[in-house]
């Protein structure tokens, strides 16, 4: 059993007596997670999490069962096991003084110790740079993680944005179909305890979908994403063609023909005119001479060669 995401739960299995392995916050398993049975044993596997996290899903021999909290096997052979919590969508609000070059702000996402630099092992954070502050800025990052089913870089040939995080590429990044008519598209990378991480950064005045008034920045947004998970080995059968990069889903639109909008149940528009699509992530926004992609938070460590690095814009990002 091996249990991901950086939520807090518990499965149980067997039939009695019944065993626990637990995580917290993304930390290593403790309880027992692992056990021997005679073949043809029935075993009850179920999933609980401890509030405000949730159960995302299952993998491996379980992952038929989905989001079903419970798992029933019957054991024939050696199994392997995922179970997936994850925290509720975590808001970090930031704020930049006005002035030339004001400090950076950034937001640390799973950093339980609270130490700095943060040095738990699926700790990550999104800073953001602004050279121009002309009117206080004030901005709340959204993170959201997103477990490896719904972001194995195949959008499935019956599923949609609401069901699948890949699909949120096809309309401009797909790359063809697989044997089985599934679109292939970009994949994103597990570094938060084998889940991706979507990054949604808005006014917080305004809420979601709004952008901080223009007029009080200038000079770019410039950004850098740092986390330390770096040794994960995802469980999950990811899509070998796929390559992580940085993709932007707009909520404003940087040329008059961009689609905009960011709600997965209404569709994006063109000029106010409604698109045959939703909440596309419409730009690649890697470009290796503005920022970098680290892999130890808090340090200064270029990441390695197929982490791609940042870019810069007149506007605040929704990235993932």
């Amino acid at each position: 059993m091996t249990e991901l995401g950086t939520g807090t739960g518990q499965v149980t299995y067997g039939p009695p007596p019944q065993f626990t392995c637990s995580e917290a916050n993304g930390f290593p398993e403790t309880g027992t997670c692992s056990a021997t049975y005679a073949s043809g044993t029935p075993v009850t596997l179920t999933a609980t999490p401890t509030s405000p996290s949730t159960f995302a899903t299952w993998g491996g021999a379980c992952a038929s069962f989905t989001t079903n909290p419970t798992c029933n096997l019957t054991i024939t052979s050696s199994e392997n096991v995922t179970a997936n919590f994850i925290p509720p969508p975590t808001p970090v609000a930031l704020t930049f003084p006005v002035g030339t070059n004001p400090p950076p702000q950034e937001a640390v996402f799973n950093c339980p110790s609270n130490s700095n630099p943060c040095t738990d092992p699926s700790a990550h954070a999104l800073q953001l740079t602004i050279p121009n502050v002309s009117a206080t800025v004030a901005v709340t990052v959204l993170a959201t993680e997103v477990p490896p089913s719904q972001a194995n870089g195949l959008c499935g040939s019956t599923n949609s944005v609401l069901s699948d995080f890949d699909c949120r590429f096809v309309t401009f990044f797909s790359d063809g179909t697989d044997s089985n008519n599934n679109k292939i598209v970009p994949l994103c990378d597990p570094y938060a305890n084998g889940n991706c991480v979507h990054y949604l950064v808005y006014s917080t005045s305004g809420g979601q979908g709004v952008e901080p008034p223009p007029s009080s920045y200038s000079g770019g947004v410039y950004w850098q994403i740092t986390w330390n998970n770096e040794s994960f080995v995802p469980p999950a059968p990811y899509w070998s063609g796929s390559t992580p990069q940085l993709y932007d889903d707009p909520d404003y639109a940087p040329t008059p023909t961009s689609s905009v909008g960011t709600n997965c149940s209404q569709p994006m528009t063109i000029n106010g005119v409604n698109q045959s699509y939703s909440c596309q992530f419409e730009f690649n926004i890697d470009h290796r001479r503005h920022n970098q992609l680290h892999h130890r938070l808090g340090r200064n460590v270029p990441s390695p060669a197929h982490r791609l690095p940042g870019s810069n814009a007149n506007r605040i990002w929704h990235v993932a």
